[in-house]
């Protein structure tokens, strides 16, 4: 969530929309508002507060020490199946909670 609110403001539903397959999205947006991360603007649109730009900052740093250390721990064509491999579990969620909606 504040991946997608560090690359453009974006509107709340719509943010709601795309995570719909994940239970508790709301409350996440709830959580994150109320502890000043994202900020509510006009029209249901909500951006990242400064403290939000920083917990993101942390955020995209944590997730490259780990991609550092599973890429170091795997041979690089293990590496690249495994990322395969993930994009298509998220892929199939995606196609599974379409069809089930």
């Amino acid at each position: 969530m504040l991946e997608s609110a560090a690359r453009a403001p974006v509107l709340e539903s719509e943010l709601l929309r795309t995570l719909e397959a994940f239970a508790g999205a709301q409350d996440a947006v709830d959580d994150l508002r109320r502890r000043g991360l994202l900020a509510d603007g006009a029209d249901g649109i909500l951006t990242l507060t400064d403290a939000g730009h920083r917990a993101h900052g942390r955020a995209v740093a944590g997730v490259a020490t780990v991609r550092s250390a599973v890429a170091a721990a795997l041979p690089q064509e293990n590496y690249a199946t495994l990322l395969r491999l993930l994009s298509d579990l998220v892929d199939g969620i995606d196609r599974v909670s379409k069809s089930s909606h």
